[in-house]
């Protein structure tokens, strides 16, 4: 799949905007976005997060450039101090 790149980016060369990328979306995978984030070099810090179980698909985020891996559902801590 061959992505467009966007007409214009920030202008400043110092800006970084922060990106949440779902790894299982309906027509590609997260983790090809990810990679052609990272070998366009798009100024952006990527959260990757997925319902996956397996620890290689974080592994691969990690290793494509994604800042941090969040696993959902995400669960509060909870507290019964009163």
């Amino acid at each position: 799949m061959r992505f467009r790149s966007p007409r214009r980016w920030p202008s400043s060369k110092s800006a970084v905007s922060p990106s949440l990328l779902d790894i299982n979306l309906p027509d590609i995978s997260g983790l090809d976005i990810l990679g052609w984030i990272s070998g366009i070099h798009i100024p952006t810090s990527v959260i990757m997060v997925s319902g996956d179980d397996s620890i290689d698909s974080a592994i691969q985020a990690l290793r494509y450039g994604a800042v941090e891996f969040v696993r959902k559902p995400v669960t509060r801590p909870t507290s019964n101090s009163r």
